[in-house]
């Protein structure tokens, strides 16, 4: 069977091509600008710029255009491989890709102009592709990070191919003979053309493949940090805030006046309601969502206790916005302070429920007494009432009360907070 081959080089030449505008938008799109992206464009720039030339070359091939696409197509290597240093972190050495061209194209220009002989050329030819594509496949080889290890693998097996494939190319030559050109149009030269170009263009979209992995790694890594970052500060401000909390605690056990001592009470009320929640978040699976349910269990939890008040909980598990949950706390500390200070007084026995559910698009934060019952807003409203009715404006909630038979809230608010 014989090749079109030059409809062969025209098809590899635009295959080789467009991967090279594909790696090009790729370094212009990419921020910060990719170096390695930059060498891999070029380097298949030049081998497409190769293939086109020498389907330009004549019959006898002009010197020039000869010379100029073995410089192309040789120089794709090197270039390659300066890509491979720069995306595996090492700085790009470049004495061995010069040395490598300074030799190759003073032996094909020795062998063109000066002494021309197709044979020496041709192992020139394939000693170049032999020795800088098992470079090429121990430099994919040593990447080693692991959500690269599957791709570079693969690049470094096409590499590896492509060095057994002209060992075998050069074999046939010296020992079937050579053909008639380098490139030529015999029956097996072609064929092994046409896969070498194959393997090029798999280890272009290889090529695409690690890039698109080492960003999806990198992304994934700047993900992990700003987690750990996000968390470690919510951690500080727990801290912060029960250092302040026992500050207040110290003046505290030093003040006799029992209404200031009442205010300071509450106001550590207050901050260990904050305090709570980014303590939960410092904990949370998802950076900037707590669980409500938890969160608020944790607030009852530190509320004064009554003895003959049975506290019942029934809190749906539902996962929040941070800046949702402290409003809600604070909401929910100032109510069931409220009521357990004033529903029940003396040793009246009774019930308070807490209850949180999720309804469509919205939260229900129910909370209900069997007390008294009071009024609301209460006729001289303190610092309690105007803390609840900011926390419900910053969740662009209503807050809805029943005041006979006991005492009911119901805050209802967006669930997107």
């Amino acid at each position: 069977m014989r090749f079109d081959f030059n409809t062969t080089l025209v098809t590899n030449a635009a295959l080789l091509l467009a991967l090279f505008l594909s790696l090009g938008l790729l370094w212009l799109t990419t921020r910060p600008r990719r170096p390695e992206l930059a060498f891999w464009a070029l380097a298949y720039g030049a081998l497409g710029v190769a293939a086109l030339l020498v389907f330009l070359r004549g019959d006898p091939p002009n010197l020039a255009v000869l010379l100029a696409s073995n410089f192309f197509l040789c120089g794709f290597f090197p270039v390659l491989d300066l890509g491979v240093a720069s995306f595996d972190g090492r700085k790009p050495d470049l004495r061995r890709p010069v040395s490598f061209m300074v030799v190759v194209m003073l032996a094909f220009a020795y062998y063109a102009a000066i002494d021309p002989r197709i044979g020496a050329r041709f192992v020139v030819y394939n000693f170049a592709i032999i020795f800088y594509g098992s470079v090429l496949a121990h430099a994919f080889g040593r990447i080693s990070r692991p959500e690269l290890r599957s791709v570079s693998t693969l690049a470094a097996l096409f590499f590896a191919f492509l060095v057994l494939l002209h060992i075998l190319r050069l074999f046939l030559g010296l020992h079937l003979g050579l053909p008639p050109d380098i490139v030529s149009s015999g029956t097996w030269d072609p064929i092994v053309q046409a896969v070498a170009s194959a393997i090029a263009l798999a280890v272009g979209f290889d090529l695409i493949l690690l890039h698109a992995a080492s960003m999806s790694g990198q992304v994934a890594e700047a993900s992990r940090r700003k987690d750990l970052l996000f968390r470690e500060m919510a951690h500080r401000t727990k801290n912060d805030l029960a250092l302040v909390n026992s500050l207040i605690g110290l003046e505290r056990s030093m003040i006799k006046d029992e209404e200031l001592g009442a205010r300071l009470d509450a106001l550590r009320d207050r901050l260990v309601a904050v305090e709570r929640a980014h303590d939960r978040l410092s904990r949370s699976g998802d950076p900037g969502s707590i669980w409500l349910d938890e969160y608020l269990a944790a607030i009852v939890d530190g509320l004064p206790r009554r003895p003959a008040v049975r506290v019942e909980l029934d809190l749906e598990q539902i996962a929040a916005p941070f800046a949702m949950a402290v409003p809600l706390g604070l909401v929910l500390n100032e109510l069931a302070t409220n009521a357990l200070k004033y529903a029940f007084p003396g040793d009246r026995p009774g019930r308070l429920r807490v209850a949180l559910r999720k309804s469509g698009g919205r939260i229900l934060l129910e909370l209900s007494d069997d007390g008294v019952g009071t009024s609301w807003p209460p006729g001289s409203q303190g610092l309690g009432t105007v803390i609840v009715q900011a926390m419900a404006e910053k969740l662009g909630a209503r807050l809805t009360h029943r005041g006979e038979g006991g005492s009911a809230f119901v805050l209802d608010c967006p669930a997107a907070g």
